[in-house]
């Protein structure tokens, strides 16, 4: 039987959502869960970003110098305490206990220390046997579950040591590795034998569900992957060459971002109405002993006055008939309150097959403008999006206010 409670556990995952460092001194099962099932996403992220940015660059023939560059201000960027530091060895190393048995009997010559000392070129014969034991050890305890290819591996791992020597003193390196093992393995530990099952294979498969964690939450996830890719492989200088494939891809990114965009706010608007009618309808009846639909007598007050919104008018007529059909069929539906709830469920379908596709087929939401200048502002497909969703929708999003307005003070 689990040895768990899954109400808690997806609590502690609210809770780290809310906040990133939140921490629970009593390592909890539940809060051991939550937190791994986070850090193993992120770390699953982080290298398949590492791994399709070093790929890149080899096709592009960037030397290893260019690429070192960017990786130490990477690093310098995300590892800042201790904690991180810690946090960015489970990446590379396997959390379990045999590593950290294994590793104490190597505790006093630390490797980072070697490593500074061959920089120097002031190693002595027993720093280099150390050296070459240390990383047979490391490569011994290669997360495997992240890195496949050894020799990526390696490059990176040694990139961070050399980070650490660089920007850390050794009492931190130590500190960093003392938190990884201490904390880290032992949060690990508890998770296995929990009964808990630790899928590293969300990341390549994310539309299976792992934890109750949230369709959305993965799309996000794959989503930042995607923009650390990008922002390695722009300062490499990789991304100015445009191909046909980048220009589909592109185009592909802007359809997927303008359909999400129209029916993801259609959702969003029509179950405030819903819920706001249903509300205001049941207090109505509550004082007048009959049930009516507000919203649907203050809508059809609108569009007897203003002709133009009602259902004859407010339609398209193209030479295309079938989508003639498709489309006014079903902007016609928001006109009546069982319309209503069907358009809604409509959109609710076609937004969550959207987000299974964009998931699947690693599909960038382009929500953000791509002007560097400008980066939190909304795009202009994102805006396009909702400029149609405003055109289908606004018989209601302006027929119900106005329908309100019209019946109490005119």
């Amino acid at each position: 039987m689990a040895a768990y409670n899954l109400d808690s556990v997806n609590k502690y995952k609210k809770l780290i959502k809310a906040e990133d460092d939140y921490w629970e001194e009593e390592l909890s099962t539940e809060f051991c869960i939550a937190r791994r099932t986070r850090d193993i996403l992120i770390g699953r992220q982080i290298v398949n970003g590492f791994e399709q940015s070093k790929r890149t660059a080899a096709k592009k023939f960037v030397l290893d110098f260019q690429q070192e560059t960017v990786w130490q201000e990477y690093f310098r960027t995300y590892v800042k305490t201790e904690a991180t530091i810690g946090d960015f060895y489970a990446i590379f190393i396997s959390p379990t206990e045999q590593f950290a048995e294994e590793y104490s009997k190597h505790d006093e010559v630390f490797f980072p220390k070697v490593l500074d000392a061959k920089e120097s070129e002031q190693i002595s014969e027993e720093l280099k046997s150390s050296f070459r034991d240390l990383l047979k050890l490391f490569k011994k305890h290669r997360n495997t579950e992240f890195w496949e290819n050894e020799k990526e591996w390696e490059w990176f791992f040694f990139q961070y040591l050399k980070f650490l020597v660089h920007n850390f003193s050794e009492e931190a390196c130590r500190d960093g590795l003392g938190i990884f093992i201490s904390v880290i393995i032992k949060m690990h530990q508890i998770v296995e034998k929990s009964g808990w099952e630790i899928d590293y294979g969300l990341y390549d498969n994310p539309v299976s569900v792992w934890g109750g964690q949230s369709l959305i939450s993965k799309f996000q996830a794959r989503r930042k992957a995607k923009d650390l890719a990008k922002r390695l492989t722009t300062r490499l200088g990789l991304s100015k060459k445009s191909t046909g494939l980048r220009f589909s891809n592109r185009l592909r990114d802007h359809v997927f971002s303008y359909f999400l965009g129209i029916f993801m706010t259609i959702c969003f608007t029509l179950a405030v109405y819903l819920f706001a009618d249903l509300i205001i309808s049941t207090v109505f009846f509550i004082i007048y002993g009959y049930w009516t639909s507000v919203f649907q007598n203050a809508l059809t007050l609108f569009y007897q006055k203003m002709y133009v919104f009602g259902p004859e008018i407010w339609r398209i007529n193209t030479s295309l008939l079938g989508l003639n059909y498709l489309i006014n069929e079903f902007v016609a539906l928001q006109f009546t309150v069982a319309g209503r709830w069907l358009m809604f469920g409509i959109s609710l379908f076609v937004t969550i097959v959207l987000l299974i596709i964009g998931v699947i087929f690693d599909i960038e939401l382009k929500d953000k403008s791509s002007n560097p200048n400008t980066p939190e502002d909304v795009s202009l497909v994102w805006m396009l999006g909702i400029l149609s969703y405003i055109l289908i929708l606004a018989p209601i999003v302006f027929g119900v206010p106005f329908g309100i307005f019209i019946y109490f003070f005119i």
